[in-house]
């Protein structure tokens, strides 16, 4: 999701030449919806690397550039003859690469930022410039599939919640989405409930907690889960994939931050708004899972204090805050020149 914008550099730069995007099958859809001027090749599986550089060595490339700091992305385009192979010199792959690139100095800004930087050594524009998508009708269309089985908004607002992540330490508690919930349904809203399977559990504790939620982990592709964010009137999500996937899409958004930093992968979004807590002296933290124990700094206990020490009140707040702003989703400000 924070590539959109280098790839869409990346197309500038070719201008009008071929443009070929090489990425995991499941995140084709994406690339789809940013409307780029682009083949797209899609990646299946850990094991297809030959089979990948079969396919791309019959475009014939000039140069390629790696966004992914992965091993095999670089021995694909070496099998694949491309001339010259900019990325960062990380996993051990820099004897792959002719132009390598040190990551740490990439690291200090936005992660857009170092994107852009790999695709093109000479951008320096600030602020950087936001991910942004359009649906499609393969979006609308499978959302469609999945909305034909809900009851009716009747004109009420849509809040669309994510209470799950890969990451538990990326995860706001449950129970408090759940309570997010039970206020906001109380206050006329319809509430949709977004995640994968994995996210099930804490999906039905946050749906449970109003009659009128509807869960909807695990019965949405990509596709449908994009057109279901675009459909919500706002959206309160942890940090993690579909809160990127709601901001590019121009929906107003409350992202939630624990452990993780904004200021490297927070949404770029004019749309949207960060709670966070960054008082904390272990925060930011790279760890999946919450080392603390304990005593905390400012709760009575330590573990994953970063987002147990987000109230309900003040998420409530940033939600209306974002609901009142009217300003230009990141599409809008693009197509208009702004």
């Amino acid at each position: 999701m924070l590539a959109l914008p280098a790839l869409r550099r990346a197309a500038e730069l070719a201008g009008g030449g071929d443009l070929v995007v090489q990425v995991v099958e499941g995140l084709a859809p994406v690339v789809a919806m940013a409307g780029l001027d682009a083949e797209i090749l899609s990646l299946r599986g850990r094991h297809g690397i030959v089979r990948a550089a079969r396919e791309l060595r019959a475009r014939s490339p000039d140069r390629g550039v790696l966004l992914t700091p992965s091993f095999s992305a670089a021995l694909i385009l070496r099998l694949a003859g491309v001339a010259e192979r900019r990325g960062t010199a990380t996993d051990g792959r820099g004897w792959l690469l002719t132009d390598p690139v040190e990551r740490g100095p990439l690291l200090a800004g936005h992660r857009v930022r170092e994107y852009l930087t790999l695709v093109d050594r000479t951008w320096t524009a600030t602020p950087p410039p936001p991910p942004w998508l359009r649906t499609t009708e393969g979006t609308r269309r499978a959302w469609g599939s999945v909305s034909r089985e809900l009851p009716s908004s009747g004109g009420a607002p849509t809040l669309g919640l994510v209470p799950g992540s890969a990451a538990p330490s990326r995860r706001w508690p449950a129970e408090r989405f759940a309570e997010l919930a039970a206020r906001r349904a109380r206050a006329g809203d319809r509430v949709l409930v977004f995640g994968g399977r994995d996210d099930a559990a804490a999906a039905r504790t946050v749906a449970s907690a109003t009659g009128g939620a509807r869960d909807l982990s695990g019965r949405t592709t990509l596709e449908a889960l994009a057109g279901g964010l675009a459909a919500c009137d706002a959206v309160v999500a942890n940090d993690t994939g579909p809160m990127h996937l709601a901001a590019a899409l121009g929906t107003p958004l409350v992202a939630l931050f624990g452990a993780g930093d904004p200021r490297q992968t927070g949404p770029l979004s004019p749309r949207s708004t960060v709670v966070v807590r960054g008082t904390l002296p272990c925060v930011p933290c790279l760890r999946n899972r919450c080392p603390r124990r304990g005593a905390g700094y400012e709760l009575p206990e330590a573990r994953l204090e970063c987002l147990r020490i987000l109230g309900v009140d003040e998420v409530e707040e940033a939600l209306m805050r974002v609901r009142r702003e009217d300003v230009r989703s990141p599409e809008e400000a693009v197509d208009d020149g702004g």
